[in-house]
């Protein structure tokens, strides 16, 4: 079980069904539920006319830090009124990113929980916080999609299996939710045997693993069909109706990734249920 939760907030969207899921776990598992508001003091910009007065820097902080703290105080109320464990908290930072604060304070939890924003729209402080997240956290990331239902159970779970250490992470970091699944597939896409690749049976050692833990676990593997590996994983999480998608991140470079697209980016942007990516 979970028993030391962080949920990043990061002002947008996906912030509400991020919440909402670390308030259900909590309340699973009997866990601490920890929210973090980040406030970054502005970075001074350098114009054609030179470098805004501090006093305005300063005001625009003080703003911040003010809109932060009545945030707080709403989201303070609205746990209060659950029966969970938990704490709010502001951290202001002048030397990190807010993205970086919430990555170090993740440490010293079981899961981190974030919102993802909607499909068609690039946000791109949205994105970083993610990849802050998972590259330099050392957690496990729960990312949410902003239009996720209210109730999470996460019976049905699908494993993107891939013999590489990010996966193994992830399905180790899932170990809490899988043993409380229902139904558990190992998801293979276009599997290659070699020396450095599969075995002779994709998935076989993976699931004789999850099997010595007493999971009962299926393992499908399927053509992409002209899709890519991380448009496949989400058509097979529609068809059998999903209800968590366990996924290594970012096994290919992160620049990689931008430049030619990735099965991280995919998932994250695409997929219509929670996803656990670990690193």
């Amino acid at each position: 079980m979970f028993k030391d939760i962080m949920v990043a907030i990061t002002r947008f969207q996906g912030d509400e069904a991020a919440l909402a899921v670390g308030m259900q776990l909590a309340e699973r598992d009997d866990a601490h539920l920890a929210v973090v508001i980040p406030v970054e003091f502005p970075v001074p910009v350098p114009n054609e006319w030179g470098v805004y007065p501090y006093q305005m820097y300063s005001a625009f902080y003080d703003d911040a830090l003010k809109n932060a703290n009545i945030l707080a105080d709403e989201l303070r109320e609205k746990l209060g009124k659950q029966a969970i464990k938990f704490e709010v908290r502001v951290e202001s930072t002048v030397l990190m990113t807010g993205a970086q604060t919430c990555a170090m304070h993740a440490r010293y939890s079981d899961l981190v929980i974030v919102g993802a924003g909607a499909p068609d729209q690039k946000n791109y402080p949205l994105e970083n916080n993610f990849i802050e997240l998972l590259m330099n956290s050392g957690r496990p990331v729960l990312r949410v999609p902003h239009s996720s239902e209210t109730d999470f159970t996460f019976d049905r779970i699908v494993i993107a299996w891939q013999p590489c250490r990010e996966a193994t992470r992830a399905v180790h970091d899932a170990m809490p939710f899988l043993k409380q699944a229902k139904s558990i597939d190992i998801l293979i896409i276009d599997p290659k045997v070699g020396e450095a690749a599969h075995g002779e049976q994709p998935g076989a050692d993976i699931a004789a693993h999850l099997a010595r833990h007493d999971l009962n676990v299926r393992v499908v593997t399927q053509p992409a069909m002209g899709k890519t590996a991380g448009e496949a994983i989400v058509e097979y999480g529609k068809q059998t109706d999903a209800q968590l998608i366990v996924a290594g991140g970012y096994s290919h470079s992160r620049f990689r990734e931008f430049i030619l697209g990735g099965v991280t980016r995919e998932l994250s942007q695409h997929s219509p249920v929670p996803i656990l990516f670990a690193h």
